[in-house]
């Protein structure tokens, strides 16, 4: 992402994750990337079952088995 003002945003409204950055891109014509991480287990979960509702088919099919693998990895 090259606007680090939304990955704050959605830092600020999540309550999770770290922001790290900015690369610098080779062409100088290129923004800086900033990247948002969410590496805590819990976090990454709850953060899937809040944003699914507005995922599409595709993305909601990947959530639903990352959740089944965590669900069949839990008993």
């Amino acid at each position: 992402m090259t606007d680090l003002d939304v990955l704050q945003r959605i830092q600020d409204l999540t309550g999770v994750g770290k922001i790290t950055g900015p690369t610098i891109r080779e062409n100088p014509k290129h923004k800086p990337i900033w990247k948002w991480t969410v590496t805590k287990h819990r976090d990454a979960l709850l953060l899937m079952e809040a944003v699914y509702p507005w995922m599409g088919s595709r993305r909601r099919a990947r959530i639903d088995e990352v959740l089944a693998m965590v669900e069949k990895g839990a008993r």
